[in-house]
């Protein structure tokens, strides 16, 4: 006996199926409800609609246009191109009739909009197939699936074409703009699975195995545009039920990253409750008013002014510490992809006749910016050295090698090209070489990785090149207390519409804090920018300088000034400090240049009663306990060889903190540079 098989309908064909259903059901039910109201038309009041409120519920067939990369940044590994899915929304609307034919309409919507995307690819990759003992081609499948769960609201306009024309019936057309976004849910799935040859297995023993699982990053809000035809059918006096059909077109990707739009078709029930006008019955015309003498005018008062009776704080309490600190200086320039220009923040504007090193500002960023000037200044100081300036690309940012030899070689070019025109450097000092990828890179698995391998790299055997920028015995205040409050008193702060208060040393701004409402404590965190703008000399007496203004509503203004103290003591130890840019991306070994900066730093610093404190870190890229189980590696690295060079040092700790404290930007790839790194504090008791 033969089976027949049901034939299954595609996804397309069952929507396009329903639809059809839709519309036929809702001209079958126009005819009757068109006759039943053109019967109880004498029947029904007339009092007209003002608002309509509903809900709404329907099912799309989601088409899916894509060029999403199988792996991020791996355009060679595949791309996805498109799939369809289905999925329900649902929601409520508001329509507001503007005329007799035309309704504004809003909605307010739940809807989902998954995807499944597949793509066969073998990379064209063999292996042996163990059942028929030869080498064949391997094919696996990627598979993408999201499901994106958005909070939609849409916004157009319905038009009854044919009520102007006095004909009875109900059809509409809706013209609409929505934007979405993923709040409700976004979460995202890819999976590889062999599909050929049959009996090969990943290494885990599976056909199939899981690349991702997680949220869709980068995604966000998506707009799109749609029209749809409709039947609004009365089915009581204040009751509706539209059925409508439409399409759906996506104006943007789904994702900021990559391409991936989407639209749709879809069927609708949308039941509307009618909140009509109800006319109010007419009055007979009030009688005329009485007349009554006009009051005598009163004079108007004018508010009392706010009034500050009080504006004061204490004290600010400095501690005073010597301070000698080693600024290591990284051996890299960074260039923007397919790049060979100097970026401007490696070109300060600078006096070529008064620069010194020694009086640049004691930050870590501001030294490293002006390495230029200091390599070529060090240059002049050294007449025999050279310097080697090696060119380097992230080996993917062009096609093909030859173009990122040359990219390679202009970077570096580039760089020559600034100490030779700038500061006279002859060329014949200057190597230049491009190499397509440095020696010692970056993970290339990370977008950050390839970011720090577009750079410029310097070498000498001139050590004194590169040697670090060295601050010695400079004065370093530290705040005792973490905030600096005033306490402000005021009569009718209600009148108050804005304020602005500020500290100042000397007529200089150290800062500011303004708000509308004024209020009773106002408090400023003493960080370390306000203590590098108050100054490196603060004098025996000294004091600062507080402001406050106040707007009030009338226009005026009025100010409160409080001078106030500054209290030094003097630490009673001395600091030395030495972070050092020991380590590159996931290692933890202290490289030679980094051995001999030790060797003097220890020599000098360290004396019998010092006490060593030492603190390894990373940058953010990484897992969290392999970035504190490598930090620790790093301070135990540099204790001992802190102890090689002197055995009798007392270090209270060697401890690793990861990337629990991320001192500099790590969205600059020499942010994290500085971050790879073992800081050494060094603690001597002060001679008196």
């Amino acid at each position: 006996m033969t089976q027949h098989r049901v034939p299954t309908l595609a996804p397309e064909q069952r929507m396009y199926r329903f639809i059809s259903w839709m519309i036929v059901t809702v001209l079958l039910c126009t005819q009757s409800a068109t006759a039943q109201e053109l019967l109880s038309a004498g029947a029904e009041d007339h009092e007209p609609p003002y608002l309509y409120l509903g809900v709404i519920g329907g099912y799309s067939l989601i088409n899916n246009n894509t060029s999403l990369l199988v792996y991020e940044n791996l355009p060679l590994c595949g791309q996805f191109t498109g799939g369809s899915a289905q999925a329900p929304f649902f929601g409520i609307t508001v329509d507001y009739p503007l005329l007799d034919f035309i309704e504004v309409s809003g909605r307010l919507l739940y809807a989902r909009r998954p995807a499944r995307l597949t793509v066969q690819d073998g990379h064209g990759w063999e292996a042996l197939d163990p059942i028929q003992q030869k080498i064949v081609p391997t094919n696996i499948e990627y598979a993408f699936t999201a499901d994106l769960r958005y909070l939609v609201f849409d916004a157009g306009i319905k038009v009854l074409p044919f009520a102007p024309l006095g004909i009875p019936l109900p059809l509409y057309f809706r013209a609409a703009a929505d934007a979405g976004n993923p709040m409700f849910g976004n979460s995202t799935t890819t999976t590889e699975e062999i599909i050929a040859p049959e009996s090969r297995l990943f290494p885990d023993a599976t056909k199939r195995r899981t690349l991702f699982t997680g949220e869709l990053q980068n995604a966000g809000t998506q707009y799109g545009a749609s029209g749809a035809v409709g039947m609004d059918l009365r089915v009581s006096r204040n009751l509706s039920a539209c059925f409508e059909a439409g399409f759906r077109q996506g104006l943007n990707s789904v994702v900021s990253n990559q391409e991936w739009k989407t639209n749709a078709i879809f069927g609708a029930l949308n039941i509307r409750y009618i909140m009509r006008e109800t006319l109010p019955p007419v009055e007979p015309p009030p009688p005329p008013p009485e007349v009554k003498p006009e009051p005598k005018p009163v004079a108007k008062k004018e508010p009392l002014p706010l009034i500050i009776e009080s504006y004061n704080t204490v004290p600010l309490e400095v501690q005073e510490t010597v301070v000698t600190e080693t600024y290591p200086l990284l051996p890299y320039i960074f260039f923007d992809s397919t790049s060979a220009a100097l970026r401007e923040r490696y070109k300060p504007d600078v006096n070529i006749a008064t620069f010194s090193e020694n009086a640049l500002p004691k930050q870590t960023l501001t030294i490293y910016y002006n390495a230029l000037n200091i390599l070529a200044q060090r240059l002049k100081q050294n007449p025999t050295a050279k310097l080697t300036i090696t060119g380097t690309t992230d080996g993917r940012e062009l096609p093909t090698a030859a173009q990122r030899k040359k990219l390679a070689d202009d970077r570096a070019k580039a760089v020559a090209s600034y100490l030779t025109t700038v500061w006279s450097i002859p060329a014949e000092r200057l190597t230049v070489i491009g190499s397509d990828i440095p020696v010692m890179q970056s993970n290339p698995m990370y977008a950050e990785g390839l970011e720090e391998n577009r750079r410029v790299e310097f070498a000498s055997e001139t050590p004194a090149l590169l040697a670090p920028v060295v601050h010695s015995k400079f004065m370093e205040y530290t705040p005792v207390q973490n905030k600096q409050q005033f306490s402000v008193k005021a009569l009718r702060p209600e009148r108050a519409r804005a304020w602005d208060s500020k500290v100042a040393k000397n007529g200089i701004t150290l800062a500011q804090l303004s708000g509308t409402a004024l209020p009773e404590r106002i408090s400023y965190e003493l960080d370390s920018a306000v203590m590098v703008k108050l100054g490196g000399d603060i004098k025996t007496r000294d004091s600062l300088a507080g402001s406050l203004s106040v707007l009030q509503d009338d226009g005026s203004s009025v100010q409160a000034l409080c001078a106030f103290p500054i209290i030094k003591s003097l630490n009673k130890f001395e600091l030395s400090r030495l972070s050092l840019i020991v380590f590159d991306f996931d290692r933890a070994r202290i490289n030679d240049h980094n051995r001999t900066m030790m060797e003097r730093f220890v020599k000098e610093a360290i004396q019998p009663d010092s006490k060593v404190f030492i603190t390894g870190s990373t940058d953010r890229l990484g897992e969290l306990s392999y970035n504190m189980s490598l930090s620790q590696n790093r301070a135990d690295a540099t204790k001992n060889y802190l102890l090689e060079l002197n055995p009798a040092s007392t270090v209270e700790y060697a401890r690793g903190i990861g990337a629990s404290k991320l001192p500099y930007d790590n969205n600059l790839p020499e942010g994290r540079y500085y971050c790879r790194t073992v800081s050494i504090v060094v603690q001597t008791p002060v001679k008196k």
